[in-house]
């Protein structure tokens, strides 16, 4: 791998990515919209937005630093 600065411009974010640095990606866990809103809370993040499927069964959330 190499060093490279990611810019996402809908959040105004640039992250620059140090040579053989880990980005993770993922979190495959089963929350309740309850439980993850308390973990995010403890956590000091607020929820900037929610996607989830037709069912509610799946959910991508996004997060930011409060």
């Amino acid at each position: 791998t190499r060093p490279m600065d990611v810019t996402v411009g809908d959040l105004n974010l640039s992250v620059h990515l140090a040579q053989g640095e880990r980005l993770h990606t993922e979190v495959s866990c089963k929350f309740t919209r309850k439980s993850a809103a308390a973990m995010f809370d403890a956590a000091g993040l607020d929820v900037v937005a929610l996607f989830t499927d037709s069912s509610e069964r799946f959910a991508v959330v996004l997060v930011t630093p409060r």
